[in-house]
């Protein structure tokens, strides 16, 4: 189980024989995202890429939506290391708008915004689930995040940026089971996906004192009911 995969920008697609959420980076790929089978997907425009797309991508985005249930919207987001944070702010909350508006999970993320981030959330309108990608908050914004009522909230953990075990341990200490996922963060067709998302469940169970084997079944139940909430 996969919570947060990206397509490759080239290369050759294999079978993909695990559950993988494929979130896109901006309108450049939004149709390759969405013809890839048996994956869930999610659209959208990432802080990165702000200057890659053209005015009428709201009409654009608006239309998938309507026409696709069972797309989220993602990945989306604020990042303080990217260029023109208003900007960032702007697409952000509009996209967040269409994600109420159309009744779908969110992917998002954030570098180094948290507290921005929350700041937004306590004002904007609810979606059915909110996932924080490879969450890099400290104790305190998580806590903050849990007490915000209005949204389901999922946190994802990745190896190659969660690496500070030390925090991880910590923030697994309160954030609720059933609000966990485990994500690489890597390209659907990366040959180290799925040991990346192993190792990382192996570190999970291990910091959560429970079977390997458990903690498999819980992040799949999560994952479904991420997914299902959309629809």
């Amino acid at each position: 189980m996969d919570s947060h995969s990206h397509l490759n920008s080239s290369g050759h697609p294999v079978t993909v024989t695990d559950t993988v959420f494929v979130v896109s980076t901006g309108p450049r790929d939004w149709d390759r995202v969405l013809c890839v089978e048996n994956v869930y997907q999610a659209i959208g425009i990432h802080p990165y890429y702000l200057t890659d797309f053209s005015h009428e991508w709201i009409d654009d985005l608006r239309k998938k939506l309507e026409q696709l249930p069972q797309v989220g919207v993602g990945e989306i987001g604020i990042d303080k290391l990217q260029p023109n944070l208003d900007l960032q702010l702007s697409v952000f909350r509009l996209q967040f708008q269409l994600a109420h508006l159309y009744h779908r999970t969110v992917s998002i993320h954030c570098v180094r915004a948290h507290s921005t981030l929350i700041e937004e959330l306590k004002m904007l309108p609810s979606v059915p689930c909110i996932k924080l990608h490879s969450w890099s908050g400290n104790a305190e914004q998580t806590h903050q995040i849990l007490k915000l009522k209005q949204h389901r909230f999922y946190f994802g953990f990745s190896l190659h940026i969660n690496k500070n075990l030390k925090k991880l341990r910590q923030l697994l200490s309160f954030i609720p089971p059933e609000s966990l996922l485990i994500e690489s963060d890597l390209f659907l067709y990366d040959p180290k996906r799925t040991s990346s998302i192993k190792m990382m469940t192996v570190i999970c169970a291990d910091i959560l004192n429970i079977e390997v084997e458990v903690l498999e079944e819980l992040l799949l139940e999560n994952f479904k009911r991420m997914i299902q909430t959309s629809n």
